[in-house]
């Protein structure tokens, strides 16, 4: 897992905070970030691009989007008791929805900034 403040782990390092940034809200809510937050996001792109050099092409950013879009929808799909993922699965787990909202903001600016 990341922690969402620009670094990527080297030779077992754990990631942190910033100290600056604050926790973000309950989802829904405003982000509490500032205006770091995009400069944090690009700067995590960056770092996992430094880190993970092959497969960065425009074609592989776009097929990691839609994948990562797909993921997100289906967080909603059970988010909103669609069809019987509620039965199958229990109820939705917001933090789980949160992740993956993350993934498609990290994959679209990693995109962009291509």
């Amino acid at each position: 897992m990341m922690v969402f403040n620009g670094a990527v782990p080297e030779n077992g390092q754990q990631l942190t905070t910033r100290p600056e940034q604050q926790p973000c809200g309950p989802v829904g809510s405003p982000p509490t970030g500032g205006p770091d937050t995009i400069t944090a996001l690009v700067e995590t792109v960056h770092a996992l691009t430094r880190h993970f050099p092959d497969h960065n092409g425009p074609f592989e950013r776009v097929s990691r989007l839609a994948e990562e879009t797909g993921e997100l929808a289906q967080q909603v799909n059970h988010a909103e008791g669609m069809g019987v993922k509620v039965a199958k699965h229990g109820p939705a787990d917001p933090a789980a929805m949160v992740k993956e909202l993350m993934d498609v903001l990290r994959a679209a600016v990693g995109l962009a900034v291509h």
